[in-house]
């Protein structure tokens, strides 16, 4: 066995993996389109549904936090991941009584063997706007006496945050979940509280003379600056909260993010294309090398004749064109005659089909024989076309 038909095997191996990593690389990409095609319709549908106009993929949303209403929980520039959940799941703040010690004008409700009672149900003011506020570092409730604090959610919601020329304006709010009213018909009213009361939006408060605006404080009290809140106002609970995803998110925000998400995969398709073009020209470029040294060194040309060599080699291209050129014009010409005789033998077959059925309503228009001689000519017909042509390829 010579060398050329050794390599043939692996040269077929290696066009096949390729072609195989081609399709397997076009099969990802398209996937990738239509996963960014389906999320951009998803979060645009999404969209419609709330006052906010807030973007959802697959119930959860990412904000960025833009003021330090709930500093010490939330940060500026931090990015936030909310989830849609039932407003009945919701918990405001409450605190913990121990077994055995009780507050005089409290309503208790028991859970887990424990008296609770949310917070502000019956409790003073200081305890419905301060008392929340005292925890450790790591978030848990510090005991004050017998009694222990427990943080509520923290929600996003559409809300007012004041007025613009004289006319209300409304935005996306993150605040803390305070208590929750239960009107008539089950009807649920929440209450909500920016854990920072000397935010950059709670309003001013001269704390000295009037007359010196170095004494002005930025102060929030909860019964004045507290949102009231409706079900239908809530976009979702807080679920998670970095400050690298801030960063992220406000990429994402960004007008060309989504157009780039679509062009990145077209153009890492494009260049796999212009690779596996690449590929597959060298490979055949080293083909048809081997091909023209194989037929030099058959034809017994000094390879030192520069001149002969150049001839033959200009020959040898020329006839080996030609004969790719002719192979092809074969090719379609086959395929033209694959066509030709699927379209006869569709017609021979509805001829039979209305024989069969005119014969079965006895008004053939043709007798059985006719019909026949007909039938097996079509066949003889095609049967010597197929034949010449099978003669042609080999």
């Amino acid at each position: 066995m010579s060398m050329p038909e050794k390599e043939a095997p692996k040269k077929e191996g290696a066009k096949k993996k390729s072609k195989i990593a081609s399709i397997v690389i076009d099969v990802v990409m398209g996937a990738l389109l239509a996963f960014i095609a389906y999320c951009e319709i998803a979060m645009l549908l999404s969209s419609r549904e709330n006052k906010a106009k807030v973007r959802y993929l697959f119930n959860r949303a990412g904000m960025v936090v833009l003021t330090d209403s709930m500093s010490g929980a939330l940060e500026v520039g931090e990015g936030i991941v909310i989830e849609k959940v039932s407003h009945y799941s919701l918990r405001g703040m409450e605190y913990v009584e121990e077994e055995g010690v009780e507050i005089p004008g409290v309503e208790y409700t028991v859970q887990d063997g424990k008296r609770i009672c949310p917070l502000g149900t019956k409790a003073d003011d200081l305890s419905r706007s301060e008392a929340y506020r005292h925890f450790d570092d790591d978030g848990n409730p510090i005991i004050f006496g017998k009694q222990v604090y427990r943080q509520g959610d923290i929600i996003s919601f559409y809300g007012m945050l004041g007025y613009i020329g004289g006319k209300p304006y409304y935005s996306t709010i993150t605040h803390r979940l305070i208590e929750m009213e239960i009107q008539e018909n089950d009807l649920r009213i929440y209450y909500c509280y920016g854990d920072n009361v000397h935010a950059q939006t709670c309003p001013v408060k001269d704390e000295g003379d009037p007359d010196d605006p170095g004494d002005d404080v930025r102060s929030c009290t909860y019964l004045l600056n507290r949102n009231r809140v409706t079900p239908s106002d809530i976009l979702g609970k807080v679920t998670y909260h970095n400050k690298g995803l801030g960063s992220f998110f406000k990429l994402t925000m960004q007008p060309w993010f989504v157009p780039s998400l679509a062009v990145i995969p077209l153009l890492m398709m494009g260049l796999f294309a212009i690779i596996n073009y690449v590929i597959e020209d060298n490979r055949l470029s080293k083909i048809e090398d081997a091909e023209l040294a194989k037929a030099i060194e058959e034809s017994g040309i000094d390879p030192n004749d520069k001149a002969a060599l150049t001839v033959f080699e200009e020959k040898w291209r020329y006839t080996r064109e030609y004969k790719a050129e002719l192979e092809q014009i074969r090719e379609e010409e086959y395929e033209a005659m694959k066509k030709f005789m699927k379209e006869e033998r569709a017609k021979i077959q509805r001829e039979m089909e209305e024989a069969a059925k005119a014969k079965a309503q006895g008004r053939a228009a043709k007798s059985d024989s006719e019909y026949a001689k007909i039938l097996e000519e079509e066949r003889k017909k095609i049967l010597e076309e197929m034949a010449a042509e099978q003669q042609k390829k080999e």
